[in-house]
């Protein structure tokens, strides 16, 4: 496993492309009353597993627990009785997406649910960073350029239905006039965020690093926060 989230979405690795050593990753969502989490765990075979943990937000205490398995898009079903409560799960793969659902009943009225799609993406692999002749890496005597515009990132309505959450890392080079003259998403998140967040980055401007008091361009990463609106 590579990355947990818990009441956000962080999809790290393609669902349904197997290794020899096969990787998994960790995405959620939260309902009203409840957050699910699935650990999605593919198998050398083919198959791919999917424990599922069901929480009670209110109480912090757990609601249900489930596992299932199957191959490919194969639909997957289960139900859970706990506490005079049956929780519905339902997994639907549609590679290279994941979507799940799961629903809540009393006495046979459903009085919870909620729907969603992910879209794993994997990461920038660790090799892959911006190169520029003559940039400089912050740390020693070179010290972060400072920000002096920011640009907020739009929200994309997708990510705001899925109630997606997290932090987006951009690595960027910033110039010797204190613009970024390039930009590159090392983590990511679904649903446009990424994407948002380079757009909105590169439109920042700082006031630039320097170095014996001469300004350099420099290579150093930031941080997007996006909160559930």
């Amino acid at each position: 496993m590579t990355k947990t989230v818990a009441v956000f979405v962080a999809a790290l690795c393609c669902a349904g492309v197997f290794a020899e050593e096969p990787s998994g990753y960790t995405v959620g969502v939260r309902s009203k009353q409840y957050s699910m989490t699935i650990d999605v765990r593919p198998l050398a075979s083919g198959q791919v597993t999917y424990d599922i943990h069901v929480i009670d937000v209110a109480t912090n205490s757990n609601a249900a627990d489930a596992a299932l398995s199957g191959f490919g898009d194969a639909q997957l079903e289960t139900t859970v009785d706990n506490n005079g409560l049956r929780f519905r799960i339902r997994i639907a793969p549609r590679l290279p997406s994941l979507g799940a659902e799961l629903s809540v009943e009393k006495d046979g009225t459903v009085i919870d649910s909620v729907r969603v799609f992910w879209n794993p993406q994997p990461p920038h692999p660790a090799a892959v960073h911006l190169v520029a002749p003559n940039a400089r890496h912050v740390g020693g005597d070179v010290k972060a350029p400072v920000l002096i515009k920011h640009v907020e990132p739009l929200y994309p309505e997708e990510a705001r239905r899925a109630r997606i959450a997290g932090v987006v890392v951009v690595e960027a080079l910033v110039d010797k006039s204190g613009a970024v003259r390039d930009a590159i998403v090392l983590k990511p998140l679904p649903y446009g965020l990424s994407e948002s967040a380079l757009d909105a980055v590169k439109q920042w401007q700082f006031e630039p690093s320097r170095l014996n008091g001469e300004p350099i361009d420099v290579i150093f990463n930031v941080t997007v926060n996006f909160k559930v609106q």
